[in-house]
């Protein structure tokens, strides 16, 4: 026979990945009389996933912005977090998408 293990409820990586190690200890039993038993250590090793989706601080963003304004000029910044932890599942990169007619703005992908 086996014993099958089974998650009884969600693991969240955010809450410990300061020790992201779980160690259960297991024993088995017989039947016999008196039964005889034996333990072993099982250890799970949580790996992050990638659950959480950037958001932006401070939205909505509206800024004003004069026609004479010099090219090249940093007008306004873009700031986003993504609450994961681990791996590079917290790492956010910007990207201009939609609206930039004649491509009249710059975006720098890593600091918004």
């Amino acid at each position: 026979t086996s014993g099958s293990f089974q998650l009884n409820k969600s693991i969240d990586y955010e809450v410990i990945a300061d020790n992201p190690i779980i160690r259960i200890q297991v024993t088995c039993y017989d039947k016999g009389v008196p039964p005889n038993s034996v333990t072993t250590n099982v250890t799970y090793y949580v790996l992050p996933s990638n659950e959480h989706g950037p958001v932006f601080q401070d939205t909505p963003f509206n800024f004003s912005l004069r026609e004479d304004t010099a090219v090249g000029t940093s007008i306004f910044n873009v700031t986003a977090i993504d609450p994961d932890r681990g791996a590079d599942h917290n790492i956010v990169d910007y990207q201009i998408i939609d609206g930039n007619i004649d491509n009249t703005f710059l975006i720098s992908p890593t600091i918004g």
